[in-house]
């Protein structure tokens, strides 16, 4: 009878190993399609916390980068880092230049609070109607591709030559 029980008791542990091995390596696959979005005030550079739903935003940001720390520092996940301009907007470079300095103002925040690289973050400019001065941060339950842009190019003087510099490192809007 105690064999019995034994036995039973060694199969509910495996079970369970098994089961927490499998939750702990699929984590990722629980948050597909996380975003969290970083409202910017027009014409500023600073995330500030007070701002719009920021605080919310990114307190849950920084409970979710925690949680999921270990997927992303090992690459099997990243974050990709979503700035929005106008339709119109988008052959305007001085537009483009402000999508990517806000951009790069969230990875640096990310990069400072959470101990992360610039190889963990993919950078995407996207165009929409009535969305603009945001930046969407997006969990991905995969590792960066090849071909995804990991890079940010911006210029904080914005004269005309050093936006052409700039913008030129783009051979396309990321």
């Amino acid at each position: 009878m105690q064999v019995k029980k034994l036995k039973f008791r060694q199969a509910c542990l495996i079970g369970a190993f098994i089961f927490f091995s499998i939750a702990a390596q699929g984590q990722s696959f629980l948050h597909p399609g996380v975003t969290f979005d970083l409202s910017f005030p027009a014409g500023s550079n600073v995330l500030e916390v007070t701002y719009d739903n920021n605080r919310l935003e990114i307190s849950g940001l920084n409970e979710f980068i925690s949680y999921n720390r270990t997927s992303i520092q090992r690459g099997s996940s990243h974050l990709a880092i979503i700035a929005y301009i106008k339709q119109e907007q988008k052959e305007n470079l001085y537009a483009v230049n402000r999508a990517s300095v806000l951009g790069s103002v969230v990875r640096s925040y990310l990069k400072t609070r959470h101990g992360l690289n610039n190889l963990q973050f993919t950078f995407i400019i996207r165009t929409d109607e009535s969305v603009t001065n945001l930046v969407r941060v997006e969990y991905r339950p995969y590792s960066v591709k090849p071909y995804d842009n990991r890079e940010i190019f911006y210029t904080l003087k914005p004269t005309y030559k050093e936006l052409i510099y700039a913008m030129a490192n783009y051979s396309e809007i990321p």
